[in-house]
């Protein structure tokens, strides 16, 4: 599911999984902004490497994808509970490692 997912949001085919990064939750985002309670989304990251350097999204809703340092993540994060767990993933990460 997980590489369908990068491959239908980036066009991304040839992924390599190195590891699990965890797991957490939180309510979904409105379409207004904020939280909206009546849905709680599980999130599980994961670690995968690829040679493909173009990015080519399939998605029609989601039609930009770029390669982005890291270090800038969190930054493009809307929910404060991403923007954390981002962070608290980078630390753990070792720099041959890099989401």
């Amino acid at each position: 599911a997980a590489k369908r997912e990068i491959y239908e949001e980036s066009g991304v085919k040839t992924l390599h999984f190195v590891r699990a990064l965890g797991s957490y939750e939180r309510p979904r985002i409105s379409k207004v902004g904020g939280d909206d309670l009546s849905e709680i989304k599980r999130i599980t990251l994961f670690l995968f490497t690829t040679p493909q350097k173009t990015l080519c999204p399939v998605d029609p809703q989601n039609p930009e994808a770029r390669w982005v340092p890291r270090s800038k993540v969190a930054a493009l994060l809307t929910h404060a509970k991403d923007k954390s767990f981002f962070r608290t993933l980078l630390k753990g990460l070792p720099e041959g490692e890099k989401p």
